[in-house]
């Protein structure tokens, strides 16, 4: 059997027309392009060069080698040239998948950071709530999932990595009336609508049968009475609305700085978020996709830096 090296080898006897001078440009001894020709002449079972007085010239069967061989080196060549980009990142795809508050928290931001280091990568990015998120990457249809991790945990084919696990809270707009109740509790919270993202079955499973006017039962799940499939907006809700949106501190920063906002001072333990990175188990993630990880763990631990601050700020 032969290989690419007895091609490259007899690519260059043709090129530099002997056995030495071949040699001395690849750098290697005249015996082992001795033996390298023989050998794919032996497993070819032709000759492939007339040896002369005046150097070496491919025979019949040499010149329809060389021509093909030197189009299979072309695209060794070319591979090599783009397994080397995509480790470079110059050239590349991701294909993500966000759950909304992974997105508002760190997915976009890790997007923008990728496409700034690297803008030879494609990026396929979709929002899409936790469970239809994890479908999508269990059946193949998108790399990597940055969601909530409940139903992902439960699947063997799945493999998980907590990276987001943030308390939450219940934002509300600047002299709302639950800020005058003098005993704030899950009863008070349930008076009013609720604003935020699907609710996964851990936190659905805490909540009473009737949950007023938070939303609305669907099964063993919670529906909120405002329904987001995009969070970043949470603020704006709050500020304008009589809901109670369920938030992190660094989403509502800036309300809450400029007086907007409030934070109502009940947070139940189970409001918290459980999300991470969700990819099929017999998959690798390609070179873009790894380093979207890890912006995103870049990214994640600054803005718990940035929570806990916050808390302390706002929640004592």
């Amino acid at each position: 059997m032969y290989d690419l090296r007895h091609l490259e080898h007899a690519s260059a006897v043709a090129e530099h027309g002997g056995f030495r001078r071949a040699a001395d440009a690849l750098g290697v001894s005249q015996p082992t392009i001795s033996r390298s020709i023989q050998r794919l002449e032996s497993c070819l079972g032709a000759p492939l060069f007339d040896r002369g007085r005046h150097g070496v010239e491919p025979t019949v069967f040499g010149r329809v080698v060389l021509e093909r061989g030197r189009a299979l080196l072309r695209d060794r060549d070319s591979l090599d040239r783009e397994v080397e980009l995509l480790k470079g990142l110059e050239v590349g795809a991701l294909d993500v998948g966000l759950g909304p508050y992974p997105a508002a928290l760190a997915g976009h931001e890790a997007v923008a950071r990728l496409v700034a280091r690297h803008p030879g990568v494609h990026c396929r990015v979709r929002v899409m709530d936790w469970g239809g998120l994890t479908r999508a990457v269990s059946d193949g249809s998108c790399d990597l999932g940055l969601a909530e991790l409940a139903l992902a945990e439960t699947d063997p084919g799945l493999t998980t990595e907590l990276v987001i696990a943030r308390r939450g809270c219940f934002a509300c707009r600047a002299g709302h009336e639950i800020l005058s109740r003098r005993s704030i509790g899950l009863k008070d919270l349930l008076d009013f609508p609720w604003a935020c993202s699907t609710v996964p079955e851990r936190v659905a499973a805490q909540l009473p049968t009737d949950v007023g006017r938070a939303g609305r039962r669907e099964g063993r799940g919670f529906v909120p009475a405002v329904c987001l499939d995009v969070v970043s907006g949470l603020g704006a809700v709050a500020e304008s609305s009589e809901a109670l949106c369920a938030v992190t501190l660094t989403m509502v920063e800036r309300e809450l700085e400029a007086g907007r906002v409030a934070i109502v001072p009940y947070s139940p333990p189970w409001l918290h978020l459980h999300s991470g990175f969700i990819t099929r188990r017999d998959r690798t993630p390609s070179p873009a996709t790894a380093a979207f990880m890890q912006l995103v763990r870049e990214i994640d631990a600054e803005r718990e830096a940035r929570e806990a601050v916050l808390v302390r700020r706002y929640l004592g």
